[in-house]
């Protein structure tokens, strides 16, 4: 355990302290995002509806920044380091592979809680959107568990091939999964085949756990069973590739 910390600290410093613009773009879209639909494009309303709109687009963002950094940022870390050759340091080294990437995942965790914090700072004092500590802990606790399956795609992604392929298969998937999953506009507006399609994505079930969990104190069952149904499924996805890997020789990422 203390060997699994020790090495989360190494990776934290070396994929955000030391590479600060990736922590800050990492921070800044989703803040941005947040404050252009909420004080710009509020589409006219007013009352008990404005609020009740900041809230639920503040768990939308928050939903959209793990998802970037799942995807994109946790692929495009794991074939740069495939790339630079670290990978094959890690290899090289007696501790076991498994838990460089345990800590590159802990990492990541750790990038969560900051967007997590940084747009609830900004709803309460911005857009004053009002939440209990225990409700900020819902958030800081539960939002992170949601995004394992988005981690098990950006794993999968990276396993694609260089690093422009990951790149550019992020970028595809990234932003059409959050617009038919309802992040940037309400999924009751969207074309009813888009809504038929959102309804099953990871980040719609993601966004309606917290929802719940923010408006009603209660976890929504059916939205978390299809979490780890998405896991499960990813996860499965992943073994099979990793043993064809294996059977062919391949060095796995």
């Amino acid at each position: 355990m203390k060997q699994l910390i020790f090495q989360t600290k190494l990776n934290t410093l070396r994929l955000f302290v030391r590479n600060k613009r990736f922590l800050i773009i990492s921070l800044l879209i989703p803040i941005f995002f947040y404050l252009l639909f909420t004080k710009v494009m509020n589409v006219g309303l007013a009352g008990a509806d404005l609020v009740a709109w900041k809230a639920d687009y503040l768990v939308s963002m928050m939903t959209y920044g793990i998802l970037m950094d799942s995807v994109m940022m946790i692929s495009s870390t794991l074939v740069s380091d495939r790339e630079n050759g670290f990978d094959q340091l890690i290899t090289l080294s007696p501790l076991p592979k498994s838990r460089y990437y345990a800590s590159v995942i802990f990492s990541f965790f750790g990038l969560f809680e900051l967007s997590i914090i940084s747009l609830l700072v900004v709803g309460y004092y911005i857009n004053s959107v009002k939440y209990s500590i225990l409700e900020v802990l819902s958030f800081l606790i539960a939002l992170p568990l949601t995004a394992l399956p988005l981690i098990m795609i950006g794993i999968l992604l990276s396993l694609a091939g260089s690093s422009n392929t990951v790149s550019g298969l992020a970028n595809l998937l990234v932003f059409p999964l959050a617009i038919v999953s309802g992040l940037w506009w309400p999924i009751d507006s969207l074309p009813n085949w888009i809504q038929s399609i959102g309804k099953w994505m990871p980040t719609y079930f993601m966004s309606n756990v917290m929802k719940t969990l923010y408006h009603h104190h209660k976890l929504d069952l059916q939205s978390s069973l299809g979490l780890i149904l998405w896991f499960s499924l990813l996860s499965l996805c992943l073994g099979i590739i990793l043993h064809f890997k294996r059977q062919k020789g391949y060095q796995l990422v």
